[in-house]
């Protein structure tokens, strides 16, 4: 169990962790009619894509470094799925997968079991591939 200090401390990486899941449903929320299909370029993957993606990549990071909080894993990592609701309960699932897991493991003091040292880092690398 973390003392004092360090509770503060992942508490407020957890609230980022969080806020930056709020941002991305408040971007998922923004987009016009049609947004969903949108291309930065020919041959590119369309935003829903891209939420999928990033749905995906938490799923797959958790259930490596912290099966204990796996989720089943989607059979493909590219798919287009055309309702926001279930993009956004997507993606509410998979950022409790990676709170949760993040969470358990530094109050218990343990590692990741593959990618990372430290179970920040897992939630460092989410940060800065959601960005």
């Amino acid at each position: 169990m973390p003392n004092a200090p360090d509770q503060r401390l992942l508490d407020a990486l957890l609230d980022s962790w969080d806020r930056t899941n709020t941002i991305l449903l408040n971007l998922l929320r923004a987009l016009p009619k049609g947004g969903l299909e949108a291309k930065a370029m020919e041959g590119n993957p369309s935003i829903a894509e891209l939420f999928i993606h990033i749905h995906f990549v938490r799923l797959v990071f958790v259930y490596e470094d912290a099966p204990e909080f796996a989720r089943e894993l989607p059979e493909k990592e590219w798919v287009f799925e055309r309702d926001p609701g279930r993009i956004a309960q997507m993606l509410n699932d998979s950022s409790k997968a990676v709170r949760d897991a993040v969470n358990s493991r530094e109050e218990a003091g343990r590692d990741m079991n593959v990618n990372y040292d430290h179970p920040i880092l897992l939630l460092q690398h989410m940060l800065w591939h959601e960005g």
